[in-house]
């Protein structure tokens, strides 16, 4: 069954919508606890966003993140509720994965790949460094992130976590030296 263009471009705008990523919202931690009772978080109501460029001005790192974010029609997830978890990957993470498959990707026709990957580095709670361990993490679009604790080593599908705990109301960055792909 084929689903049309303006379906999928409308479930991706509330999937955005509904994340709210990252620098607006509440800052409270992930607890196993709470997330056995199912507990969320409170809400806070939208303020004034730290918008994607806040965090390219904060973080020039990860600057390719932000624009392909941007690119793919969902800058507004670092708008509004959360919290959540991004594992980014840094400019240098990018410039191994190649210019020329980025470029590709940028274009208008793949936008719904291009959205695929950049969604599948974001997970909802917000995991601070202390809070990860040997797991499974779901991400928002529903498919599975393999991270590895070892000797103060993170690993996220074997891309290595280079920084931790960038943080922001509403959640958490952590930095990646590799592009992940779903």
């Amino acid at each position: 069954m084929k689903i049309s263009k303006t379906f999928k471009s409308l479930t991706y705008s509330m999937l955005a919508i509904n994340l709210a990523l990252l620098f607006t919202g509440c800052s409270q931690d992930v607890s196993n606890k709470d997330k056995e009772k199912n507990i969320q978080p409170p809400v806070v109501s939208p303020q004034v966003a730290k918008n994607a460029r806040t965090i390219t001005d904060k973080n020039p790192e990860l600057s390719t993140f932000i624009e392909a974010i941007e690119v793919a029609g969902l800058a507004n997830i670092f708008e509004g509720t959360g919290p959540y978890t991004a594992f980014m990957p840094t400019n240098e993470a990018f410039n191994k994965f190649g210019k020329d498959k980025l470029n590709v990707l940028m274009q208008p026709e793949n936008q719904d790949k291009l959205t695929e990957i950049l969604l599948f580095h974001i997970a909802p709670g917000k995991y601070m460094k202390r809070s990860l361990k040997t797991m499974d993490l779901k991400t928002v679009n529903a498919k599975n992130l393999d991270i590895v604790v070892e000797n103060d080593e993170i690993k996220v599908n074997n891309a290595k976590v280079i920084k931790t705990d960038i943080v922001g109301p509403n959640g958490v960055i952590h930095e990646l030296d590799t592009v992940l792909m779903p």
